[in-house]
């Protein structure tokens, strides 16, 4: 069992400062259950800091030339009423677009996500290879890790290829 503060579950004894931790409540279920058992002591729940919560991540990105500006949406739709009104009020043609969202620690499902965002919204007969490459790639991963990661998506049956550079979701 871990021994963390940063874990989802913790107790404590305070008839002998026993403290367990962990991210699984039934080994700290059966901890608590196990201590009483053999000490007679009742543990306590310790409120578990989970730190501030996260922001909601926008989506959708209009971009408007003419005014040199961006806007964030957190669904298509909330972006195209704006791209609408962008242009009543303006005349400007703006572009809206998923905007690719990259986590610090890149996996497949980054690339799985992008993906089936992008599938579902925009290209209805699969997504064309390069698009992933250039979203990911314009956030900081390399072309090498791209290539790893949808060929193990590709290997896992997650993703395929149904022609030359295209991907879908399965």
């Amino acid at each position: 069992m871990a021994e963390s503060s940063m874990a989802s579950f913790r107790v404590t004894c305070p008839d002998c400062n026993v403290e367990q931790a962990s991210d699984e409540f039934t080994e700290i279920k059966s901890f608590v259950a196990n201590h009483h058992k053999h000490t007679g002591h009742n543990m306590e729940w310790v409120e578990a800091e989970f730190g501030e919560p996260d922001e909601p991540r926008p989506d959708w990105q209009i971009e408007c030339d003419v005014c040199n500006d961006k806007w964030e949406f957190e669904t298509k739709k909330g972006a195209e009423n704006f791209e609408e009104e962008h242009a009543q009020y303006t005349d400007h043609t703006v572009t809206t677009g998923p905007k690719a969202v990259v986590t610090n620690e890149f996996d497949e499902k980054s690339v799985k996500g992008i993906i089936y965002r992008l599938e579902e919204d925009i290209y209805e007969d699969g997504v064309p290879e390069k698009e992933v490459y250039t979203l990911l790639n314009e956030n900081g991963v390399e072309l090498s890790e791209i290539t790893k990661r949808i060929r193990t998506l590709r290997h896992k049956g997650e993703i395929y290829e149904p022609k030359s550079g295209i991907l879908r979701k399965t």
